[in-house]
């Protein structure tokens, strides 16, 4: 029997449910074969077992998936009608799969939307945190910058972006607005994605080090219009860098080669991930 203290029962830790990579391959390739044209948006899904069996999984497995589509968007089940593929353009526009896909199969071009998104709040933001700044905040970004000193001088790029990105993520907390802040958060699987991509040349990491102290140093020393500036030019330079990726991407691997600033695509998903197949006509 449980301790129980004051009639208070005392509770177990509870066990974090992980969902097995099996649901997120599915979830992928349904993705994938609706946006290679085999099931057209505004059409239902095939019957339950019919598409578990052709895609080689159990029907509890085809079911998460479903249930995670119908979250981001993509599937709106109707009763006594069936799941129905919505239109591309209602679905969630910062699941990074979902960009992934899109701009895989679609040609958008995840990374300039991205910018263009981080411009319009991160410049804003960078001018309030030089006003709202706490010690903590600026110990936060002394920090990140760190990591990112370390992670250079240790070629780990894993490392790199994660540190990237927090300092980044610092900067809209000091802003001291909790929807600005959670708009970053919104987009943050999708920025670090962007990041790895266009800080895969280590060439670079130095201008973005020198970028990344002179957004500190203006909001450290509370200068809020010095500080935008920074961070403005920050932005310009990744947009270059994000372009020159671009250019190389096209010229190493023209047939190949991922969308611009696209995250990891669908084709990138853990290996030996079941005995998922592809959706073809029989």
């Amino acid at each position: 029997m449980d301790d129980a203290t004051g009639g208070v029962t005392e509770l177990r830790p509870l066990q974090r449910r992980r969902v097995p990579r099996l649901v997120d391959a599915v979830v992928l390739e349904i993705v994938e074969i609706v946006l290679r044209g085999e099931i057209a948006p505004g059409t239902t899904l095939p019957a339950e077992t019919d598409l578990a069996r052709r895609l080689g999984v159990s029907r509890l497995t085809l079911r998460e998936a479903i249930q995670a589509l119908v979250t981001k968007g993509m599937l709106d089940p109707q009763h006594g009608r069936g799941t129905f593929v919505r239109p591309v353009e209602n679905w969630s526009p910062l699941d990074p799969a979902l960009l992934a896909a899109r701009a895989r199969f679609l040609g958008e071009d995840v990374g300039e939307s991205l910018l263009e998104a981080r411009r319009i709040v991160e410049v804003a933001a960078a001018g309030l945190a030089a006003s709202r700044r706490t010690p903590a905040h600026v110990g936060a970004l002394e920090e990140s910058l760190g990591r990112m000193r370390a992670a250079a001088a240790q070629e780990n790029l894993d490392l790199w972006v994660v540190a990237d990105v927090r300092f980044h993520e610092v900067v809209l907390e000091a802003a001291g607005n909790p929807v600005v802040a959670a708009l970053f958060d919104a987009i943050g699987d999708v920025v670090l994605q962007v990041r790895r991509e266009t800080s895969a040349e280590q060439a670079r990491w130095r201008r973005a080090i020198a970028a990344h102290e002179a957004v500190l140093q203006a909001v450290a020393s509370g200068e809020p219009e010095e500080a935008k500036d920074a961070m403005c030019r920050h932005l310009s330079e990744t947009e270059e860098d994000m372009r020159a990726t671009r250019r190389r991407m096209s010229g190493e691997h023209p047939a190949s080669a991922p969308a611009p600033g696209g995250p990891v695509g669908a084709s990138e998903v853990p290996k030996d991930p079941g005995p998922v197949r592809a959706l073809a006509p029989r």
